[in-house]
């Protein structure tokens, strides 16, 4: 045929193009997928159509930002406010430091997921908090420029050290 917009009702590829869709939509807002970096540029690099069908014109999709550039986003946040607990109602930032959590879980359980070790570790690097449960809804507080916490505690947060977990994962 010349091209790769397959339809979904394509008997041979429909099922496979369908799955590569529902995943890409998924990947591109954050949300927990197989689908990662490499298998889009993969896939892009064949010419595959991710969005196919009428689009309206007020309809905009999350602008997909490399983990480089999301990493420089927590630098710069860390930068201003002093720590690297974002929020995730705040922005793209907070669902991609949301992810980069879930998929450490992943990784510490052996399970395949996007984050490599070497992210893991650049992440352990900055301070990156990667089990934040114990300062939702303001349960603790952090002295100094982390004040934006309603509720203060003595002391700072024991942080879990990642480069322990992740020396234990590798002598599995």
């Amino acid at each position: 045929n010349g091209h790769l917009r397959v339809p979904a009702t394509d008997p041979d590829l429909g099922e496979f193009v369908a799955r590569q869709r529902v995943e890409y939509s998924k990947f591109i807002v954050n949300k927990p997928t197989n689908m990662n970096e490499g298998r889009v540029q993969d896939l892009e690099s064949l010419g595959f159509i991710f969005q196919v069908g009428k689009r309206r014109p007020t309809e905009t999709t999350a602008v997909r930002k490399s983990w480089d550039e999301r990493f420089t986003e927590l630098l710069q946040f860390k930068d201003t406010y002093g720590h690297t607990l974002v929020p995730q109602n705040n922005s793209a930032l907070g669902e991609w430091v949301h992810k980069q959590r879930k998929m450490y879980k992943l990784l510490k359980s052996g399970k395949p997921c996007s984050l490599t070790t070497e992210r893991a570790l650049k992440l352990a690097d900055v301070g990156f908090v990667f089990d934040a449960s114990a300062y939702r809804r303001g349960r603790k507080m952090v002295e100094g420029p982390m004040a934006i916490f309603p509720t203060p505690v003595a002391q700072s947060p024991i942080v879990p050290d990642p480069y322990e977990e992740i020396n234990n994962m590798s002598n599995i």
